[in-house]
């Protein structure tokens, strides 16, 4: 299947997408600074007590040879390397939806309380979608492990990384989009009166992580958001129509000294649901004619280990998601 993204009426121009995809982009980058710099100070005075643990331990040899040995099994006591493509070659499980249990999704979603709407007009979008956007960025790269995937013609998507046994960070994420224009009864698309619009998904997904420290920090975090942008009909620079990030991260942890974190199942895999019915629902925002809306189901990572520092001395990272998005509902009214 053509992984080319659709044109013509209702969909974005070349232009268009390369805008949509660039302010993602910066947004990303934008997170991922603060998300560091918040990690940057919550680290200072665990690392200052590492640094001074670590000179009064470091002269004695059994403590050494010790720490030493621990550091060089790490490779021994995580996933093995052909985890994500074993993840990858087996798409994820669950049941196939009949079409009565397809639309009581498609019209409250996984919505926690009410339905913000009263009979709403629906727009149902599954594979293939309008476009599909990945983004891999950090410091000391090549990592040991770090990959990001996304596909419009399956709605899959994803990350990997492992940060061992060279030290660095990690930034990544994947998107899938939709296009789309309001709709009201007895109008053309994208004419008639302004209204409210809600995003709605069903994506499930799986995903593991570990950090490891010895007497070194290590964090990761992962995140799911909703990004929508929208643009005049006759031209012109996108405008931010909503920027939700789920209240909830999937995950968001630091370790130090020696401790050892990971996901509920490790070492296998935790299932989820992106912005599930237990969680706030996804807010609305104002839809408006004479525009062309495209909204981003995406997930986004960050990574930072300082790998094996000194034989005695070192941390380690490793996470990875891997998602489905099949269905995304566009609801009005």
């Amino acid at each position: 299947m053509s992984e080319a993204p659709p044109a013509g009426p209702g969909h974005l121009a070349a232009d268009q997408r390369a805008q949509a995809h660039q302010t993602l982009t910066r947004h990303l980058q934008a997170l991922a600074a603060r998300h560091a710099e918040i990690g940057r100070v919550n680290g200072l005075a665990m690392n200052a007590l590492h640094h001074g643990m670590h000179r009064l331990l470091a002269p004695d040899d059994r403590y050494r040879s010790q720490m030493a040995a621990v550091i060089e099994q790490r490779g021994d006591r995580t996933r093995p390397p052909d985890l994500v493509a074993d993840r990858r070659a087996h798409r994820l499980g669950g049941d196939v939806m009949t079409d009565e249990r397809l639309l009581e999704h498609a019209r409250h979603g996984l919505l926690s309380g009410p339905d913000p709407f009263q009979d709403p007009h629906l727009d149902i979008y599954a594979a293939p979608y309008a476009d599909h956007g990945t983004y891999l960025g950090g410091t000391g790269r090549p990592h040991h492990t770090e990959d990001v995937w996304a596909s419009r013609a399956t709605g899959e998507m994803g990350w990997s990384f492992q940060i061992f046994p060279e030290p660095g960070t990690i930034v990544c994420s994947s998107a899938i989009w939709v296009d789309f224009m309001r709709i009201t009864p007895g109008h053309p698309p994208g004419q008639g009166p302004a209204g409210t619009a809600q995003v709605r998904t069903y994506t499930p997904y799986e995903y593991l992580w570990n950090n490891q420290s010895d007497m070194a920090v290590a964090r990761s975090s992962a995140h799911w958001g909703i990004y929508v942008l929208s643009w005049d009909l006759h031209g012109g620079p996108p405008a931010l129509e909503q920027d939700h990030i789920h209240p909830a991260p999937v995950w968001d942890d630091l370790t130090g000294w020696n401790w050892v974190h990971a996901n509920p199942g490790w070492p296998s895999v935790t299932s989820d649901h992106a912005f599930p019915g237990y969680g706030p629902p996804v807010p609305t925002f104002p839809i408006r004619p004479e525009r062309l809306y495209s909204a981003a189901i995406w997930c986004w990572t960050t990574g930072d280990a300082i790998g094996q520092a000194q034989p005695d001395l070192g941390s380690y990272a490793l996470a990875a998601l891997w998602a489905q998005v099949r269905m995304i509902v566009i609801a009005q009214t």
